[in-house]
């Protein structure tokens, strides 16, 4: 049986839904925005070397350094599931591509994980995000 204060409890979350969500939704689009922005820089030290603008031994290293930072920044899982913007002039973070940005979530406090959906350029991607200490990790990607 449901004590009143439990109640109150339940009743407080529903009325507040809505504004939940939309909290949920502009926190990982800000966190989405930001993610593409950092990779969006490290696929430029790319293009800066496909192009022969940078081709030193030193560049490629910065491109290695600038993945490995983005990969601790951004992950919580093994390596082996991150995808590396490594030497290619393949561009898959360019943030003005990105449409139809949907956030689902599992309401499990205890274990937060978040599913972003979006499509980049016409085709559709996830990521599954977990909740880290107050901060958003990646655990997996998905795409086509």
């Amino acid at each position: 049986m449901f004590e009143m204060s439990e109640f109150e409890q339940i009743f407080s979350r529903i009325e507040n839904w809505s504004a939940r969500v939309d909290s949920l939704e502009r926190i990982v689009g800000e966190w989405l925005y930001t993610y593409f922005k950092e990779h969006s820089e490290v696929e430029d030290m790319c293009e800066e070397y496909f192009n022969g603008d940078r081709e030193d031994e030193a560049h490629k290293q910065r491109i290695r350094d600038a993945n490995q930072l983005l990969f601790e920044k951004y992950w919580c899982n093994q390596s082996e599931y991150y995808k590396p913007n490594w030497f290619s002039n393949i561009r898959l973070y360019t943030w003005e591509k990105v449409s139809h940005i949907e956030v689902l979530q599992n309401h499990d406090p205890d274990n937060c994980v978040i599913m972003c959906k979006y499509i980049y350029d016409g085709v559709p991607y996830g990521l599954l995000l977990r909740l880290i200490d107050n901060s958003l990790f990646v655990e997996h990607s998905f795409d086509q």
